[in-house]
């Protein structure tokens, strides 16, 4: 138990560093707070009344819901690589202290725009290689506490306008290895608290100017597209 709790110990440390609340607010995941389940064996932590952290990642298909009733003060959820098409709406509602989720390396396309109504400290969202598909008409969540979203390697071709006007506290985006040829930039303008764009290793002949993109931005990646610089960093 202890060397696979360690294993994913980094990531933390990096979530420490660059989430400014919700996450460092509450208690880094250990082997104390941490279970690892599956649908057989779960592996519990020492003090199974402070479950904070829960990996996932061996449940398979079986249902969340197997062990919801434990999981009530959890913050942080391990769920990527579990062939997912799916985020279990029901789940995410029941737990309202819920701060991190990742669900990298699944197969989602589609997430209800209020998938996080009920969570009020939620802050980051890693949904980086999955297929999502980016409503044209509404934006593609809202959630006014959301302040990290990972949106790299979704073979995302463009950017609707409405797209972020549902997260008004983001602060870091990432989008890059993608397939963006061309972005509206009044898809980024109303992000006022944006400080951190990734949009590098697309397929992006035109570089939407720092001005369009909201008066907060600190650092803008446009690495690796047919046009634009490494990185540019304005102050």
């Amino acid at each position: 138990m202890l060397v696979r709790v360690v294993l994913f110990l980094p990531f933390f440390l990096i979530l420490h560093h660059t989430v400014q609340s919700g996450f460092i607010e509450g208690e880094p995941c250990s082997d104390r707070n941490t279970a690892l389940l599956n649908p057989t064996r779960p592996v519990w932590p020492i003090d199974r009344h402070n479950i904070r952290c829960v990996d996932m990642r061996n449940m398979g298909n079986t249902s969340w819901f197997t062990y919801i009733k434990k999981m009530k003060n959890v913050t942080t959820i391990f769920a990527d690589s579990m062939m997912l098409k799916r985020i279990p709406r029901k789940v995410v509602s029941s737990l309202p202290k819920l701060e991190v989720l990742d669900v990298t390396n699944n197969s989602i396309q589609r997430i209800h725009p209020l998938m996080f109504k009920h969570n009020p400290k939620f802050v980051v969202l890693l949904l980086s290689n999955n297929k999502l598909l980016l409503p044209k008409k509404r934006p593609f969540l809202m959630s006014q506490s959301l302040t990290t979203l990972y949106l790299s390697k979704n073979y995302i071709k463009n950017i609707p306008v409405m797209t972020f006007t549902g997260l008004p506290m983001l602060r870091e985006l990432f989008l890059d290895s993608n397939e963006l040829v061309s972005i509206n930039p009044k898809a980024f303008k109303h992000l006022s608290n944006l400080k951190m764009l990734h949009l590098g290793n697309n397929l992006l002949r035109f570089i939407p100017p720092k001005e369009t993109m909201g008066p907060n931005l600190v650092r803008y990646i446009i690495k690796s597209n047919p046009r634009g610089s490494d990185i540019e960093d304005f102050q």
